[in-house]
């Protein structure tokens, strides 16, 4: 995992970076109950809108979407590891 790179990266010049320890949410503002901002997919290599809510003591429910011709949205829950 240490040396898995950012190959799919729209931005040719960012693909030789190291996926650990990468950014992959910024810009979160309040919104209401959750949080607003940006999230990146180096499954996917690019980044999306994001909302972000907290579904329980270490649980987040992360949502992006990608307008194409109309919204296409993914939503994942990541489990904090202890």
């Amino acid at each position: 995992m240490e040396t898995v790179r950012d190959e799919r990266n729209k931005d040719a010049s960012k693909r030789n970076r190291k996926i650990l320890g990468l950014t992959v949410l910024w810009r979160l503002q309040p919104d209401g109950s959750a949080w607003s901002g940006r999230v990146y997919d180096p499954r996917r290599g690019f980044s999306a809108n994001a909302t972000v809510r907290k579904t329980g003591g270490s649980r987040l429910e992360i949502k992006g979407c990608v307008r194409v011709v109309f919204n296409v949205c993914e939503q994942e829950v990541w489990q904090r590891v202890k």
